[in-house]
Parts: C-alpha cells; structure tokens; sequence
C-alpha cells in the first residue's frame, strides 16, 4: 500500500513538472521548455507504469479487459493527436486561427481542453484493462491534477500567450464538458478541413 502512495503521489509530482512548461513559453525560453516538457512526460509515463505493475489486481473477464485495452489504446490515440498533431503539427499547415497562433478548431472547437477527456476516459479503460487497484486513486488524483493543470493554463498562461484571441475563445467554447453547439462546431471544423 505505502508504494502505492508513492507512485500515486510520484505522478502528482510529474504534472507539477509540466507546470513549468507553460512558464517557460511565456518567458520565450525555447530550451528549458522543451528539456522541462520531455522530463515532465517521462516521469508521468514512468508512474503510469509503475501504478500498473506494482499493484493488486481485480480479475475482470475477458471481455472488460479486451475493451478496456480496445478503449484505452482509442483514449490515448486521441490525447495524442489532440495534445501533439493539433496544436504541433497541423498548426504549421493553416490549422491555427487568428495572428496569435491559437487553435480553437477541431477538437478545441469541441472544448478548450480536450486533453482532459482523452486522458481520464484513458486511465478508466486501463484500470479495466489491467485491473490494477493503484488506477481507482490514481484516476481521481491524477484527473485532478490535470484539471488544475489546465484551470491554472486557462486562467494565467493562455490569456498572456495568446492574449485577446484567448478571452473570446473562452467565451465561445466550454472549459472540458462539451455543449451540443461546441461538438456541431467541432465537426464542421473537419468538414471544412476536409475540403481543403
């Protein structure tokens, strides 16, 4: 139980690392940002995996296990895309709107955090996947850390980042819970980068 604790805890840690990343934007730090970035999602992963290993398990059937692993490999192909090919790479190709190089369209038309969703339905699958006990904290504890981690974003990084532009798109488009509007707009987005 103590080591669980830990690593529970040690992955807490690791988004108090990520923290600094934003920091470093603002301050135009290009070096410390990455170096920061790339040990922040090392440490995460490396808890991830501790919390699965070292753990007791709940013998699901096979079934729940062959979803939760369908469910969880969906869950973090879509953190990946929304976190790394919207806002890295297909903002280089005209994805971004507006001069301050904000993405609000695709996923983030569906809400300006989408990471949050991808990720807390993504520890949901792998605790079924697994049945790894540790998950039944670390998905509170961990969903809740990403949760500040953003609130912290939208409230003093991303209005300094991406200045007015933010401010609108916060007035526009929910934090995490998508709205019947925000999923319409999220799709006409892909429509329009369909035809394009």
């Amino acid at each position: 139980m103590h080591n669980q604790i830990y690593i529970i805890a040690g992955g807490a840690a690791s988004f108090l690392i990520l923290f600094w990343v934003d920091y470093f934007d603002i301050k135009k730090l290009r070096l410390p940002k990455i170096l920061t970035w790339i040990f922040g999602l090392t440490s995460l992963s490396f808890f991830h995996v501790l919390a699965i290993y070292f753990s007791d398990r709940i013998n699901y059937s096979l079934f729940l296990k062959s979803a939760g692993w369908l469910f969880s490999i969906l869950f973090f192909m879509l953190l990946l895309y929304s976190v790394f090919i919207e806002l890295y790479i297909l903002k280089k190709l005209g994805y971004a709107t507006g001069d301050s190089g904000l993405v609000s369209t695709g996923t983030y038309a569906m809400c300006r955090h989408p990471g949050i969703i991808w990720y807390v339905l993504m520890l949901i699958s792998l605790y079924f996947a697994t049945g790894a006990r540790s998950l039944l904290w670390a998905i509170p504890v961990w969903g809740g850390m990403d949760f500040l981690y953003a609130l912290i974003q939208d409230i003093y990084f991303f209005p300094k980042i991406f200045g007015e532009d933010y401010l609108t798109y916060k007035k526009s488009t929910p934090m995490i819970i998508p709205a019947f509007s925000s999923i319409k707009a999220c799709l006409s987005s892909y429509k329009k980068l369909l035809k394009s």
